[in-house]
């Protein structure tokens, strides 16, 4: 075991005291000699960073803060689209009725002013012409028309344009005529008389042949008979036509006398029948 010691001057005596560790004489002196510490050397360079030790486990929460004042509200977001219809609920049962209103008072009002007077009772149309001119035979060759220049007040649905006989609406009408016949001067004939239609084309099956005797002064004959017409459409029309080889065979007109009336050339009247 080595004895070391330490010297101590205290004045000008010099003490030495062994120090631990140095004994026997196998230790130099200077191993067991400590002197006076010196003055701090000056720091050295500061060594490199150790690497770092691990972490350390997780400290306690603390205590939660104070809540912060809400913010403002931020700008309403777009709409969403529209979801698609639900399933109809099934229906409710039928409410029990209501209770019946009060009856309503009942005013009767001002009667209106009457309404223009109808048309005639029947089919209705009807009307009545006359000519009160001599109608001569202008082409004994060819046809001529009879013609009326008078109307009789209250013809309903039917018109005369000279020879033209127009009937309003469709229907069936009785077609009457009579006419004065005479031959200027004495003689006997005939007369043709037949229906046609509106262009003067002859409606087949409706001619008659009569015999004109003139053999006294002033003498005339009347033919009078009448055709049932049957038309389609609106204003259709038709004429009565007549014709004689006889270029003096006429339609009289004739004056009247006294009391006694004129005696038209043609007469015609024209009743709806269907």
């Amino acid at each position: 075991m080595k004895t070391k010691f330490a010297f101590a001057v205290f004045g000008a005596a010099l003490m030495v005291l062994p120090l631990a560790g140095c004994s026997g004489n196998a230790t130099p002196i200077n191993d067991c000699i400590t002197g006076v510490p010196g003055q701090d050397g000056i720091n050295g360079t500061d060594g490199m960073n150790g690497t770092p030790g691990p972490s350390g486990s997780p400290g306690v929460a603390g205590t939660d803060g104070t809540p912060g004042t809400p913010g403002e509200s931020g700008a309403p977001g777009t709409p969403g689209a529209s979801g698609s219809p639900g399933a109809s609920g099934t229906p409710g049962a039928p409410g029990s009725p209501g209770a019946s209103g009060s009856p309503g008072i009942c005013t009767v009002g001002p009667s209106g002013a009457p309404g223009p007077q109808g048309p005639a009772g029947g089919f209705g149309a009807y009307g009545a012409f006359y000519s009160t001119q001599t109608q001569g035979n202008s082409d004994p060759n060819g046809a001529n028309a009879m013609e009326f220049d008078v109307t009789d007040p209250g013809a309903v649905g039917v018109t005369v344009e000279r020879s033209q006989i127009i009937f309003e609406k469709p229907g069936t009408y009785n077609v009457q005529f009579s006419a004065q016949i005479d031959i200027e001067v004495q003689a006997n004939d005939f007369i043709n008389i037949w229906l046609a239609d509106s262009r003067g084309e002859p409606i087949p099956w409706t001619n008659t042949r009569m015999d004109v005797a003139h053999t006294v002064k002033e003498a005339s004959s009347v033919a009078a008979w009448n055709f049932f017409v049957t038309t389609t459409g609106e204003n259709e029309s038709v004429q009565l036509m007549w014709q004689s080889p006889n270029p003096n065979m006429r339609l009289y007109a004739e004056g009247g006398s006294g009391f006694i009336p004129e005696i038209p050339s043609v007469i015609l009247t024209v009743n709806q029948v269907q």
